[in-house]
């Protein structure tokens, strides 16, 4: 996007703004703009910049820890964390939890402390790009379980958790944005959250899947596989609707979910109690993927 300055008086120079933009963030005549000089950038935003927050949290022993007192300011958008506590494995577990926080590391640590810090807060400004990847694990995840089960390779599908790890990640990251509003998004900020959620509950199931194939080494029915194919070709149709919705899409998806649910589902009754649990995880997949379509 180019835009020409026009000289306004002795020394200023002006530029319009983009009318898409200005109706994405509803800007009225008379609105306050925040600008930010970053040497030879010029951010303009429709709201201030937030403040570098910061919180101290005290995890005294390992039995005290738990990932979601670093999840929750991280998800509340804090961008410095200091930990104290008296137990130095609680740095171990911190450790261990920080992987699934995009952008931040421990950058100090004491014996009985730590800071943790945002050092990469420009991938923030990332949201369609994230929540797109996010969509893509998932597909991914789903066709390659599929693949594995297909083979009866159930000595390495183990592999195939670190995408379930991935979209933790991308998932977290996406709803920190939403919650310090780094980002701005043409639908509800509220129900795209909702869908964000959803997106880490498919990957899940997935993850519960692979994880009892793993141990039981099943040999699915054709009917099972099926309904494996059915609810792939779901999620990529779901990732198909967000990015552009299409009511005749939306009909059909609707119409396929209705079917399975009434007429589909019970045939999996008389099948091996193996193959009742994946359908079940499916049909719990499909049901997510079906309540994140409201956005």
């Amino acid at each position: 996007m180019i835009r020409k300055a026009i000289k306004q008086g002795p020394a200023t120079l002006m530029i319009s703004l983009p009318p898409v933009w200005l109706k994405r963030n509803n800007i009225q005549k008379g609105d306050n703009l925040y600008l930010t000089d970053d040497n030879t950038a010029l951010i303009l935003q429709a709201e201030p910049q937030a403040e570098n927050k910061e919180i101290s949290i005290a995890i005294n022993t390992r039995e005290d820890y738990c990932p979601r007192l670093l999840t929750m300011p991280y998800l509340q958008g804090y961008n410095e964390i200091t930990v104290l506590f008296k137990d130095p494995a609680v740095l171990n577990e911190i450790q261990h939890e920080i992987k699934y926080l995009l952008g931040f590391e421990i950058i100090k640590s004491t014996s009985n402390s730590c800071v943790i810090k945002n050092i990469s807060q420009s991938i923030e400004t990332e949201f369609e790009n994230i929540l797109n990847r996010l969509s893509n694990v998932l597909i991914f995840l789903g066709n390659e379980t599929y693949s594995y089960i297909k083979k009866g390779d159930y000595a390495t599908i183990g592999i195939l958790k670190s995408c379930e790890t991935e979209s933790n990640k991308l998932s977290l990251l996406c709803r920190r944005m939403l919650n310090t509003k780094s980002i701005r998004t043409e639908k509800n900020t509220y129900s795209v959250y909702s869908m964000v959620t959803l997106m880490e509950a498919i990957a899940d199931e997935f993850r519960f899947i692979i994880e009892y194939v793993a141990e039981k080494k099943p040999i699915l029915h054709a009917k099972t596989l099926s309904f494996f194919e059915d609810i792939n070709t779901m999620l990529k149709t779901f990732n198909q609707l967000y990015t552009k919705f299409d009511t005749p899409t939306f009909v059909k998806f609707r119409a396929e979910r209705q079917e399975i649910e009434k007429k589909r589902f019970k045939q999996f009754e008389k099948l091996s109690k193996e193959d009742m649990y994946v359908a079940h995880k499916l049909y719990n997949i499909m049901e997510l993927i079906h309540h994140a379509t409201y956005f």
